[in-house]
């Protein structure tokens, strides 16, 4: 299992067409502020507050045996807080909560969960999940992130 993770494009792709050469899924947390569909790669899409109505506000789904949870963050206000997020994702038994907004990478071990915010896309910010590792990139380098 690889999953590329990417949040806040706002527009910036242009990175993208060489990550996912070698990724099993794109998981893309809103504020794209562009179509991704050329994009010949499995996706699963949000939409952020920057978005038009394209893609679903949440994602809550399965794979290969872990439960998803995708959102921008908007709504459950992760720039102040991340209680909302926190009980939202234990109400959908959630392995993995992802969500951007922020634009700061973020990554936290709570109660079963793993919450993964890769940071702006835009800003060079990108993260991989692999084989339940989670590795964290600034500008295709790889960066240190301490659980918190």
């Amino acid at each position: 299992m690889r999953i590329l993770i990417i949040s806040d494009l706002h527009g910036k792709k242009d990175d993208l067409k060489h990550l996912i050469k070698e990724i099993d899924l794109l998981m893309v947390l809103g504020d794209c502020c562009c179509s991704l569909e050329e994009l010949n790669v499995p996706k699963w899409i949000v939409r952020g507050n920057c978005d038009a109505n394209f893609y679903p506000l949440e994602i809550v789904d399965n794979y290969l045996g872990k439960r998803f949870f995708l959102t921008h963050g908007h709504h459950y206000n992760v720039k102040e807080t991340l209680n909302k997020i926190y009980y939202k994702s234990l109400e959908v038994a959630s392995d993995y909560t992802l969500f951007g907004h922020t634009h700061i990478p973020f990554y936290s071990y709570e109660s079963g969960i793993y919450f993964i915010n890769p940071g702006s896309f835009k800003d060079g910010y990108y993260a991989m999940l692999e084989d339940n590792d989670i590795s964290f990139y600034h500008n295709q380098k790889r960066i240190p992130m301490a659980v918190r």
